[in-house]
């Protein structure tokens, strides 16, 4: 699955490649990034100020599982070696940020 956002717009799209199904999410902040978390993923903006992770169920109909708002922060690069993810179990996982 491919998650996208359309620059300057606040909605989400995702495309499962296997059969075509199309999605949208709506977002409470702006999408820099989308990392793999597993078989879901993440999507890293700002909300003014903030620095936002929504972590995204891919399973089913995709849907929010989950937000985490880091105040007063900002991404100090853009690349993707600023972050670390790593999978403990089947039900938990880590994603730490520098």
């Amino acid at each position: 699955m491919v998650v996208q956002e359309l620059s300057g717009n606040r909605p989400c799209f995702l495309v499962r490649w296997a059969d075509g199904s199309d999605y949208r999410l709506t977002l409470d902040h702006g999408t820099d990034r989308i990392e793999q978390m597993g078989h879901n993923a993440v999507v890293v903006g700002s909300a003014g100020k903030d620095l936002v992770f929504t972590s995204v169920d891919l399973t089913d109909s995709p849907k929010v599982a989950g937000t985490y708002v880091r105040k007063g922060a900002s991404q100090g690069e853009l690349r993707s070696q600023g972050f670390f993810y790593k999978p403990d179990d089947e039900d938990s996982e880590r994603l730490a940020y520098r």
